[in-house]
């Protein structure tokens, strides 16, 4: 798997020196969006109540499960046309798109996301975000993690499970490295989103 190389151009810092090659992510991403007050207050509010669980687990049935596994792209269409809602978790509150997350099969995540357009914002009993599942896979997967970062807040990163443990903090260590080329990669366009959002947050409170 090739390493994300960092432009020098498109960088938060510089240079990147031994430290942060090998601090861990988690802290990384926090120096990334300076982790103000606002992300503070969405990333503990905002996204860790579901409160359409029983909804959803009634949506939760084998042939979805299975279409997933197998990565049946034209079963998964097949249920979406005929009125399949994929807004769905187990009794523990894992949705599909955990599921499809922890596998690690793009295609799939990208129909959950654009085709069937699940609801991503959401943590299981545990806390724990699909963006835990993706940093739990393993090896690094930057392109699933590229597409969901691009589709939530970038304050989801900063999202803790019931232990306080961001997705970041499941990495392992011997990819730390990898991962921080590829938060500094991004890291500028963390930056712009994160302040839309902020922004948006400021004129939502008005």
């Amino acid at each position: 798997m090739m390493t994300p190389s960092v432009p020098k151009n498109d960088v938060l810092v510089k240079s990147v020196d031994e430290s942060v090659e090998t601090e861990q992510p988690s802290t990384l991403v926090r120096r990334i969006l300076f982790d103000t007050e606002i992300l503070k207050s969405k990333r503990r509010d905002m996204f860790a109540v579901n409160d359409n669980v029983e909804e959803w687990m009634e949506n939760y049935d084998m042939e979805k499960i299975t279409a997933i596994r197998e990565n049946n792209l034209e079963k998964l269409r097949f249920i979406l046309d005929n009125g399949g809602n994929f807004n769905a978790c187990n009794r523990n509150g894992e949705t599909i798109l955990h599921l499809a997350c922890r596998r690690g099969n793009l295609d799939v995540v990208r129909f959950l996301v654009d085709e069937a357009q699940v609801e991503i914002e959401v943590q299981d009993d545990l806390g724990r975000s699909v963006l835990h599942d993706i940093c739990w896979r393993p090896f690094p997967d930057f392109e699933l993690m590229a597409f969901i970062m691009g589709k939530v807040p970038p304050a989801f990163l900063l999202c803790e499970d019931r232990r306080g443990h961001t997705c970041f903090d499941y990495c392992r260590k011997q990819d730390w490295s990898q991962w921080n080329r590829f938060l500094q990669l991004h890291a500028r366009s963390l930056q712009r989103r994160a302040s839309l959002y902020n922004m948006i947050g400021l004129i939502a409170k008005d």
